[in-house]
């Protein structure tokens, strides 16, 4: 009894999981303009903040490598402004704010977010000048790794 109560909650939780990154997917593609299939994501947490890492998948896929790079680009320009509506909308956090957000907010000039090119793709670095800033920005990113199952450490060195 207890095994096949186990083995149910186990499925629905599945389930509930697999919607929710089939959801996260289509979401990805209509707000960031790529399709995450084909990209891997990655978000590194470092001393100073920590880093959002998106490549495609395939060596030959120059489609996904400029979609990936003008989403990356945008994000460093728009998130430096103060606008964090996207992941809101990918992550389909209408109610309530994705953690780490309003953190980075207030942390205003304490941070700064680069763009840089890497092969197959780029980068975001996200750089905190302040231990709060800094801390705002793990939050987000331990976060990002949890809802994107990216399986990224999620204590920096």
């Amino acid at each position: 009894m207890i095994t096949a109560l186990l083995l149910a909650v186990s499925l629905v939780a599945g389930i509930q999981d697999h919607k929710h990154h089939t959801g996260l997917n289509e979401r990805g593609k209509q707000f960031m303009g790529f399709d995450e299939g084909a990209t891997a994501h990655h978000f590194i947490l470092s001393p100073n903040g920590g880093r959002i890492e998106v490549t495609a998948r395939a060596t030959a896929d120059s489609k996904s490598v400029a979609d990936v790079r003008t989403h990356l680009r945008h994000i460093a320009k728009v998130f430096a402004s103060g606008d964090f509506s996207i992941p809101a909308l990918v992550h389909d956090r209408h109610n309530q704010p994705v953690p780490g957000v309003e953190r980075m907010k207030g942390a205003g000039a304490a941070l700064t977010y680069t763009f840089e090119e890497m092969d197959r793709g780029g980068r975001v670095n996200i750089t905190g000048t302040t231990p709060d800033a800094v801390a705002a920005v793990h939050e987000f990113l331990r976060f990002q790794i949890k809802d994107h199952g990216t399986g990224d450490p999620l204590y920096g060195k």
